[in-house]
């Protein structure tokens, strides 16, 4: 569908492509529900360009609209109506701000949580629910619940397996190995790294980084420097900041 395309194109970089979508999409929205729902896809461009004062701008705008006419939630059916999908956005949208901009996972799990339940409801696309379960697990780890982490993962994972999409199953394979790490389960996660390390050729260039950086902060916790020097030098190559890794701020570093 577009607005999956549309989606997709946001997180591989292509604001521009994505933007012209967008407008396009608003001026010709058939109702009052289609035009907030593709504002919702607006404030996803705005938090990949860190536009923090647009987000909050744009989600008080969809929440005031919500507030105003909230009867006009419908039965709720296959794929769900554009307005309870509204809701389920908003939501998902609320968790990321409160955690990824003000700190605050607690706040987010809640609205994520809130998320979940109403995308259940709608049946909606898979997406949409794959995102709200990798959002919830990482707020898990965030708040240092790894075990609830790693089952929210898992049922992620499920999810991305019957998805036939790439870049879905790589988000979820780095966060399993990511958490292992954190529990240093060094065994389990050394399993999962070398899963994603398959196809990191493939990946987009922010998963790369998070594939350095992440396997890099693990290796560091057993102190094997050869190794993590090498894999700190890749993930600061992909973040493109100019810097190099030695052994001296390594040892800084573990």
């Amino acid at each position: 569908t577009l607005r999956t395309n549309v989606e997709d194109s946001i997180g591989m970089g292509r604001t521009a492509y994505a933007s012209r979508c967008i407008n396009q999409q608003l001026m010709a929205a058939k109702d009052s529900d289609a035009y907030y729902l593709w504002l919702s896809m607006r404030n996803k461009l705005y938090y990949t360009r860190m536009q923090t004062d647009s987000m909050k701008v744009t989600m008080n705008r969809i929440q005031q609209y919500i507030s105003s006419c909230n009867h006009k939630a419908r039965k709720p059916g296959r794929g769900g109506s554009d307005f309870n999908l509204l809701q389920a956005e908003w939501l998902l949208a609320k968790g990321v701000w409160h955690t990824a901009i003000m700190g605050r996972p607690d706040s987010g799990l809640v609205y994520n949580n809130k998320a979940i339940e109403q995308l259940k409801k709608i049946n909606a696309r898979p997406q949409l629910m794959l995102s709200a379960l990798t959002n919830q697990a990482d707020y898990y780890r965030q708040l240092g619940k790894l075990d609830y982490s790693a089952d929210a993962y898992m049922q992620a994972l499920a999810l991305s397996d019957t998805m036939n999409n790439p870049n879905a199953n790589t988000a979820v394979e780095l966060g399993i190995a990511t958490v292992y790490t954190f529990l240093a389960d060094y065994e389990n996660s050394n399993k999962w790294w070398k899963r994603a390390e398959q196809h990191v050729s493939e990946m987009q260039r922010a998963d790369q980084f998070i594939f350095y950086n992440n396997r890099g902060n693990g290796i560091a916790r057993k102190f094997n420097l050869s190794v993590v020097i090498n894999l700190y030098n890749n993930s600061l190559f992909f973040s493109g900041r100019n810097y190099t890794m030695n052994t001296t701020n390594c040892y800084n570093l573990v």
